[in-house]
Order: C-alpha cells, then structure tokens, then sequence
C-alpha cells in the first residue's frame, strides 16, 4: 500500500507542472493581419493588441484605428473564473462591464457583459495561439438586442 501511495505522490508531482503548461501565455504586442478582415472593412482599418497575463490574471488594451478615429478597449479578466469589474468609456459615458475568464484547453474564452442604455449585451473572445506561437486568432461573438454576430481574426506577434 505505501509503494502505490509514493507511486500517486510522483505522478501528481509530475502532473502538476505538466498541467500548468497546457494553458499558453498569450503576453506580447499583437498588430492585426489585413489578411484575416472580412470583406467591406474600410481601408485602413489597423489594429493592435498589448496582452499581459500571469498565473492569475489576463489584462488585454486593445487600439483599434479606424475612419471614425482611434478606439480603445481595456479587460481584465481572472483566470481563475471569479468575475472582474472593467469600465468601458463611452460618448454616452462610463459603462460598466463584468469579464469572466473560463479556459478550454489551450483556448480562453473571456466573456464581457454589461448594459448599454437598457440594452443587454455579451461579447465572448475566444483567444488560441497558432502552432508556431507566432500568430494569434481571435473568434469575437456579440450578442445584443436578440441578435448575435460573430467575427474571426489573425494577429502577428510583434
């Protein structure tokens, strides 16, 4: 019986740094590949991703250049799955959003909720880096006012 218990504490030794690793670390500078932007996206469309994420948390600014100007966006998510408190500013003012992280193997789904002007919303992004590590795809859902869209896109690590 204490050779099979010393066998169980070695496998869960090993195991466990094994089972860190299965999550990626999407940390880096991500500018968007023009390539990946679905037909009808104005020209000159650019955007950039800053990812910082440790153990416990996955913080994401978003710029995004576009012909109505330069927009921002800014989540924290834990990764541990308790929801964060992000606010978002609007020209109709702050809004504030709950983000909830939630892991699917190597891919994180971060789900950001909140209300704009009595109107539910809920964007899921799907975040999974390329086998090589240097590509990054995004799978960004928005469901609001009973309708639902979804967009994929590729970003290069810069």
């Amino acid at each position: 019986m204490r050779k099979l218990l010393s066998i169980l504490v070695i496998c869960a030794a090993v195991a466990s740094p094994l089972a860190a690793q299965a999550h990626p670390d999407f940390s880096g500078k991500w500018s968007l590949d023009p390539k990946s932007l679905p037909p009808g996206v104005p020209a000159g469309f650019t955007m950039v991703a800053t990812v910082k994420q440790d153990e416990k948390t996955f913080n994401v600014d978003v710029v995004a250049n576009t012909p109505m100007g330069e927009q921002k966006r800014s989540t924290v998510a834990n990764l541990d799955g308790t929801p964060t408190k992000n606010t978002m500013t609007t020209p109709g003012g702050a809004v504030e959003l709950t983000s909830t992280a939630t892991w699917d193997g190597p891919t994180l789904a971060v789900m950001t909720s909140g209300d704009f002007q009595g109107n539910a919303m809920v964007l899921t992004d799907k975040w999974s880096l390329g086998a090589d590590k240097k590509t990054l795809e995004l799978e960004s859902t928005v469901s609001a006012g009973g309708q639902k869209q979804t967009s994929k896109l590729s970003f290069i690590k810069q």
